[in-house]
């Protein structure tokens, strides 16, 4: 009769090792769980986040075992998304700007190191809006919009050509006041955006929401029931319309 041998139970030096393990990859997993969830995720999480695993990394000072590994996560972060986090770089920019604009973040997750940019951060956030909102001209009155010679009063920014340099001063005069008060705003509810018309355009532009995989198969398995074989010609704007309206025939049960 043959013995079954346990096996022998693990060292402390190899617990020790499984703790620093968890340890330096906890911070990873909790930055993937936030980053893929479906409710209140925009993208302006994407910067705080990169910031905070390379923060908590960095503290791990007194490693005995994993140090090799948190030095390769380090070099990692830098190597994937060191132009996003050089905060002075374009390829900074949209994630900036998302970030900010943002209620739960706006200006007070700036790293230490970046702490003296803090001025010059705001000042790209401020003129962004200001560039925004000159994009979109204030809508028309119904006179002036039955007037056709209402264009040859209005300026390139949707003003009228006469008084255009005040009011244009007035108008940036407005923003930069909104934007100071919505830097201010204690409250992180994205509900108070409502307060901020021109920082809220500067939201929906830059916070798309990062997508699971979950609905994209959903949305192709409904695809899947459009395109068949006897209608494998139809133009893509005819396809996009018959599958929203098949997913909303399937939401709403019909």
């Amino acid at each position: 009769m043959t013995s079954h041998h346990l096996p022998p139970y693990l060292k402390m030096s190899e617990w020790d090792f499984l703790k620093e393990f968890c340890s330096v990859n906890e911070i990873i997993a909790k930055s993937i769980d936030i980053l893929q969830g479906e409710d209140g995720m925009y993208m302006g999480y994407l910067l705080p986040t990169l910031f905070l695993i390379e923060a908590t990394l960095n503290k791990m000072t007194h490693l005995s075992y994993c140090e090799p590994l948190q030095q390769a996560l380090l070099i990692g972060l830098k190597k994937r998304f060191g132009s996003i986090m050089d905060l002075m770089k374009k390829d900074s920019k949209p994630f900036l700007l998302a970030t900010i604009s943002l209620p739960k973040f706006k200006l007070k997750w700036l790293p230490e190191t970046w702490q003296p940019h803090k001025g010059t951060l705001k000042k790209v956030f401020s003129e962004e809006v200001c560039a925004t909102h000159s994009e979109t001209p204030d809508s028309l009155t119904e006179d002036e919009e039955d007037d056709p010679y209402t264009v040859l009063t209005m300026g390139s920014a949707g003003v009228s050509s006469d008084n255009a340099p005040v009011e244009r001063d007035n108008i940036n005069g407005n923003i930069n006041i909104e934007i100071i008060s919505y830097l201010d705003e204690k409250s992180k509810d994205i509900k108070i955006l409502d307060r901020y018309q021109h920082i809220r355009k500067i939201f929906y532009k830059y916070n798309t929401v990062l997508p699971s995989s979950a609905p994209v198969e959903r949305l192709f398995s409904v695809g899947g029931l459009i395109l068949t074989p006897r209608r494998n010609k139809l133009k893509d704007k005819l396809f996009e319309v018959l599958l929203i309206l098949k997913g909303a025939a399937q939401f709403q049960g019909h």
